[in-house]
C-alpha cells in the first residue's frame, strides 16, 4: 500500500505517486511502438478504402470510370484521415469535433443517395 485511505497527501507522498505514475507510463509506452500504431491505422484505412473502391467498381461504375469524380470521392478519405491525425495530436481538441456527417451530404449532393449512404 502506498497511501492509506483518508491520509493527507504530503509533498513526499505526492512525489512518490508522481514517480510511480511516470514509471507506469514509461512501461506502457514500451509496449506500444509508434510504427506498430501507424501500421495498424494504415492497414485499417487500406481495408476501408479497398472496400469502398470495390463498391464503386461494382455498383457505381460510371463514377469509377470518370477520373475527376473518382478523385473527388477519394479525396474525402485523404482529407478526413489527415484531419483526424492532426486533431488527435492536439490534446486540447477532440476527434469528435470533426463533422463526419458532412461527407455523405456532399456526396449525396454531387452523386446519389445510395453512394452517400455507403460512404457514411
Amino acid at each position: 500500500m502506498i497511501v492509506a485511505k483518508g491520509t493527507t497527501i504530503t509533498d513526499e507522498i505526492y512525489d512518490e505517486l508522481a514517480s510511480f505514475k511516470a514509471a507506469y507510463e514509461e512501461e506502457i509506452s514500451k509496449d506500444r511502438s509508434k510504427i506498430g500504431i501507424f501500421l495498424g491505422y494504415f492497414l485499417m484505412t487500406s481495408i476501408i478504402i479497398s472496400v469502398f473502391l470495390l463498391y464503386i467498381y461494382r455498383y457505381s461504375r460510371n463514377h469509377f470510370d470518370q477520373f475527376g469524380k473518382f478523385i473527388f470521392l477519394l479525396s474525402w478519405f485523404v482529407i478526413y484521415s489527415y484531419l483526424v491525425y492532426l486533431i488527435d495530436g492536439i490534446t486540447v481538441l477532440s476527434v469528435y469535433m470533426i463533422p463526419f456527417c458532412i461527407i455523405p451530404m456532399v456526396i449525396k449532393h454531387f452523386f446519389d443517395s445510395r453512394l452517400a449512404l455507403f460512404t457514411h
